[in-house]
């Protein structure tokens, strides 16, 4: 099997006056900008001071892939062409196009741009940019993505050269789908997609995802949650066993597996199709856990080692590294006595976090070694019989990560001073799921069959969006403009078993 990128488009990096991020930006423009348009000094200054303007690098892998740069402040500029209150977009590329071309870096930096755009409450009648006729390459983007020439100026910037306005109004849906919702709500439901409770969705591409159950079965589904593939159906059990699929991960773009409770975990290629069962090195010792739980495959996250592809297995008491060249597990990380590794997060290839029981853990690779460096999150002081057991981990930006708890509370940390910036307790029971929606930005759902939608530069949750009276237990961002809950029946068989929630939030 050969390694392929992983899909994740990357993290977005705020410029910032004496960051390595604006000492990159000048690099760029110089090479990029100057050319077209002379000198960017005065343009770098502005950024670095976020006077009328703001600007982010989208990085991977600590290569800078995208940069954009906007106006904070409404502008009327152009109104003698019909322009008025709108949002400018100063500088949207990806760098080094010839290489980084098809990989949708181009929608993710047009998504932030608005996404930021409605965070600031702005509120613009349309987003506009100006793009010389030497770049035909950023014309058909954006033409592509709704936006008209408004005006063509010959000379403007350069000489004898065409400089074209554009212009997209900020309510078609072109603009709508990436914005963070002002009034969501349901477009779709999804009755009886799984017998027994969903335990993971996992996204494919931009059309298909995977939905895996407690009643074993796993299904490859289209953007509308029709069953694409039955990649595994079977008869539904009313009985315990140790057969749940429990787990689901990617490897990279190609590739995911699927977990069980059993300690089984199987690969899978995009088109749904089983490959082969992997071999992950699984705890020895017993611990305080049901029998059917004592080897269960709690989660799967990629390895982001470009070098060394696989996959992070959480398990009861710690976690299995498994690298997919070799084809085996080079090692297995004890974390605990007896708390399961319920999430392992990777943040680059020698860091990754893990939640173990009720605390946030950071580890460091040493050598071939996982050492524990320091706890991010402490236990809570117990107040009560149900330990603050965290169920879920989702990252927000390079240096927070929001936490949801069985304490039916949300937190958001912040990585380098391992402190709480944000908690707010409004679901009742327990949370089961997170998924991010931005930077600052998340949905939760849990016990009480609500889903929250957050800004943690609020003090409570934006939105209460009711899914039912089953439970939320898994989240999805499908793409720009859908959330997708699964939930977890009370009562499957007069239910009729568990369903998938499609909620539009871009309205």
């Amino acid at each position: 099997m050969s390694a392929v990128s992983l899909s994740v488009p990357g993290i977005f990096h705020p410029m910032a006056a004496g960051s390595p991020c604006m000492d990159a930006t000048k690099k760029i423009f110089e090479r990029v900008l100057v050319p077209l348009y002379g000198p960017q000094e005065k343009a770098l200054q502005q950024i670095a001071r976020g006077e009328d303007r703001t600007g982010f690098l989208l990085y991977k892998d600590n290569n800078p892939l995208g940069v954009i740069v906007f106006k904070t402040v409404l502008s009327d500029e152009f109104r003698e062409y019909g322009i008025k209150k709108s949002v400018e977009i100063k500088s949207l590329f990806v760098v080094d196009s010839d290489n980084n071309s098809g990989r949708g870096l181009g929608s993710a930096l047009l998504n932030k741009v608005i996404e930021e755009t409605q965070l600031r409450h702005l509120r613009p009648e349309s987003f506009h940019v100006t793009v010389s006729n030497t770049k035909q390459d950023s014309l058909i983007f954006f033409l592509k993505k709704g936006f008209d020439i408004k005006h063509a100026w010959m000379g403007k910037y350069t000489p004898n050269i065409p400089e074209y306005l554009l212009v997209l109004p900020a309510r078609v849906d072109a603009v709508a789908q990436s914005v963070l919702p002002l009034s969501p709500q349901v477009y779709h439901q999804v009755a009886r997609a799984h017998w027994g409770d969903i335990h993971g969705l996992h996204r494919l591409s931009d059309s298909t995802f995977v939905t895996i159950s407690k009643d074993r079965s796993i299904y490859l589904r289209d953007s509308e949650g029709n069953v694409v593939r039955a990649m595994r159906e079977v008869e539904p059990r009313e009985t315990d066993t140790e057969e749940w699929t429990t787990a689901i991960g990617g490897l990279n773009g190609d590739y995911f597996a699927t977990g069980e409770r059993s300690g089984q975990v199987y690969l899978w290629n995009a088109a749904g199709e089983y490959v082969k069962p992997l071999s992950i090195r699984l705890p020895k010792a017993a611990h305080y856990s049901k029998k059917e739980n004592q080897r269960r495959i709690c989660c799967i996250a990629p390895s982001l080692d470009p070098s060394r592809p696989g996959l992070f297995v959480g398990l009861p008491t710690g976690f299995a590294e498994y690298n997919a060249i070799e084809g085996r597990s080079v090692s297995f990380t004890k974390a605990h006595s007896n708390d399961w590794v319920y999430r392992v997060h990777p943040l680059d290839k020698d860091r990754l976090l893990t939640v173990v029981g009720a605390s946030v853990e950071l580890w460091q690779k040493q050598a071939a070694r996982w050492e524990k460096k320091k706890t991010v999150l402490a236990e809570e002081k117990k107040r009560s019989k149900q330990r603050a057991f965290i169920s879920d981990l989702t990252r927000l930006s390079e240096t927070q990560v929001a936490v949801g708890s069985f304490q039916g509370q949300v937190q958001v940390v912040d990585l380098p001073q391992s402190k709480v910036v944000f908690s707010a307790k409004q679901h009742q029971g327990r949370i089961w799921a997170l998924a991010p929606l931005g930077s600052h930005s998340f949905a939760s759902g849990g016990d009480d069959g609500i889903v929250r939608l957050w800004d943690i530069r609020s003090q409570a949750s934006s939105h209460s969006l009711p899914q039912g009276k089953d439970s939320v237990s898994a989240l999805l961002r499908l793409n720009e403009h859908a959330l997708i809950a699964g939930s977890c029946p009370v009562d499957p068989i007069r239910n009729e078993g568990a369903s998938l929630t499609f909620y539009d939030i871009r309205k």
